[in-house]
């Protein structure tokens, strides 16, 4: 969900992190020990070979609340009347 419009605007992100071996799962349970990405070009890169190869599992969701004030949006040509 993008947000082009001024004005006041409720979000909910869902959040997921990386899994591996049933044994970094149990360290995860008892330890909170989770396992992180080593290289962020696998999230952030466009080739689908990488990221269909990352297994995830959901791990919540963050609620936003956020406020926005359009500054200089015609100069850029973007029409955030919506």
């Amino acid at each position: 969900q993008h947000v082009i419009s001024q004005g006041y605007h409720e979000m909910v992100v869902t959040c997921w992190r990386p899994c591996r071996t049933i044994c970094d799962e149990i360290k995860a349970f008892f330890l909170g020990a989770t396992t992180q990405l080593t290289d962020d070009s696998i999230v952030f890169g466009k080739a689908w070979d990488s990221r269909h190869q990352l297994v995830t599992k959901a791990s919540g969701q963050v609620r936003l609340r956020i406020t926005v004030i359009q500054r200089f949006f015609g100069d850029q040509h973007v029409d955030g009347s919506s």
